[in-house]
């Protein structure tokens, strides 16, 4: 076993727990950031992966561990993804409701009054 790819692997595993605590807060830079900082680690291993060829079922128990917690942020995405799509669909609801009642009164129409002096 490798233990630099078991390195990497724990880290990825620990960057995929830190991604769960950033979406339950909705921190959605920090997510950013640590999916950046993911996607170099599997970078990183990939290369590891093609130049030493090691059974893939020496790290089974750390991969099955990522498989499942980044399945659980996957849900967890979706679910504040929806839920924000929502508050921008009633938001923009509002908006429209707010400026077609307003906008309708605060037009303020002025009407021309004729004097018909010839009659005076």
């Amino acid at each position: 076993m490798n233990q630099g790819k078991l390195k990497i692997y724990n880290r990825i595993l620990n960057l995929t727990e830190r991604q769960s605590t950033a979406l339950h807060n909705e921190d959605m830079e920090e997510l950013n950031k640590l999916l950046i900082r993911k996607r170099r680690l599997i970078n990183d291993l990939e290369k590891l992966n093609s130049a030493i060829k090691d059974d893939i079922e020496l790290y089974r128990e750390v991969i099955d561990k990522i498989k499942k917690v980044d399945q659980e942020n996957n849900q967890l995405y979706n679910k504040v993804y929806h839920e924000t799509k929502e508050q921008l669909r009633l938001s923009r609801l509002q908006k429209n409701v707010n400026n077609k009642y307003t906008n309708s009164y605060s037009i303020i129409q002025e009407e021309g009054i004729f004097f018909d002096k010839r009659n005076l």
